[in-house]
């Protein structure tokens, strides 16, 4: 009997029942953005690892390795833990799909490397991982928006 009844729109219903919906939505993009920073955080920690591992082939190089590694678990652990869609995307359509965010990022790094080194010369490992991982997340931000709405 219910299914034939016009569901009520928030506009139309008491501010406790649509404080009641707006804190529900909350709660549940909150947790799915605590677990997105979590592995954010993760992966920057396996990026600054690898970078500095790598980071006797030069920076670029460096960069390219320890984002191509880190991306890869990054996006599989975005699939399983932060969106929880690895009954309903694969992880190839994921890491395919996800390629071109990661791509921007990739070159986003690069060129403030190549700034950096361009108008300082040469600049401590340290001083590229600050560069790095400051424009990673600020690319971050940017990437959580478009993977919500376009990858999962």
């Amino acid at each position: 009997m219910n299914a034939a009844l016009p569901r009520q729109r928030d506009d139309d219903a008491p501010a406790a029942v649509r404080l009641r919906r707006t804190l529900r939505r909350w709660s549940r993009g909150g947790a799915e953005l605590f677990r997105y920073a979590a592995v954010g955080i993760f992966c920057t920690i396996l990026y600054s690892t690898l970078f500095w591992a790598f980071h006797g082939l030069g920076s670029v190089r460096s960069n390219v390795l320890s984002s191509a590694v880190s991306t890869v678990v990054g996006t599989e652990l975005h699939r399983r833990v932060t969106f929880r869609r690895s009954q309903r995307v694969g992880f190839f359509t994921a890491q395919w799909q996800s390629f071109g965010l990661a791509l921007l990022g990739l070159a986003a790094t690069s060129a403030v490397l190549a700034g950096a080194d361009a108008l300082f010369g040469h600049s401590t490992t340290w001083q590229q991982l600050l560069l790095v991982n400051g424009t990673s997340a600020l690319i971050g931000v940017a990437r959580y928006v478009a993977m919500r709405n376009l990858v999962f």
